[in-house]
């Protein structure tokens, strides 16, 4: 008896482990990104600067690994892109204010948060997934879309850290697109 219960309890324990691995290991679904500027959008177009747009879900855990990721690059891209940190607020302003990602983000030094009133950003952009980065050169081109975590509610070096930041220092692309790991951004958490 004590050995087949030593198994079952082994058995659920590996179908424990193999379910949320594969489940932070699995991508969110990608945005559709315009590969020019969008005109719908209420965002000002880049001029003089690329701009990084992070699309963030007020209440998903994965947002804020993406943005600790994003707190470990502010250094190497300050003064060199303009960066929005925009956070849908599915309806209810208070518990957008009130919730741990906008607070996390409203310390950062230089960047600005963009409160997206019933997801319209979110749609003109076509993001669908929580911790969506891109980037647009000055000219209104995408050269870089993907998430900035190596997989969901994780921080660590990932291939999106490494293509933005080193678009910014030399114009060279190593990754154009990479997984995006999050919430849905329509989803109530």
């Amino acid at each position: 008896m004590i050995k087949y219960s030593l198994g079952l309890w082994l058995l659920i324990l590996v179908a424990g482990i193999s379910a949320f691995a594969k489940f932070a290991y699995t991508p969110g679904e990608t945005a559709h990104a315009p590969k020019l500027w969008p005109a719908l959008t209420r965002l000002k177009a880049p001029n003089q600067l690329p701009k990084l747009l992070v699309f963030v879900h007020p209440k998903c855990g994965c947002s804020e690994a993406t943005l600790r990721n994003l707190e470990k690059i502010l250094p190497d891209l300050v003064n060199k892109v303009q960066i929005k940190i925009v956070m849908n607020d599915l309806g209810d302003p208070a518990m957008l204010q009130g919730s741990k990602a906008f607070a996390q983000a409203s310390a950062f030094k230089n960047v600005d948060i963009v409160v997206d009133h019933g997801g319209y950003e979110t749609a003109a952009f076509g993001v669908k997934t929580s911790g969506q980065a891109m980037l647009y050169d000055e000219t209104g081109h995408l050269v870089f879309q993907g998430g900035l975590t190596p997989f969901r509610g994780h921080e660590g070096v990932s291939e999106g850290e490494i293509s933005v930041v080193k678009w910014i220092q030399t114009r060279e692309m190593v990754w154009k697109d990479t997984s995006v790991f999050g919430c849905a951004m329509k989803e109530k958490i």
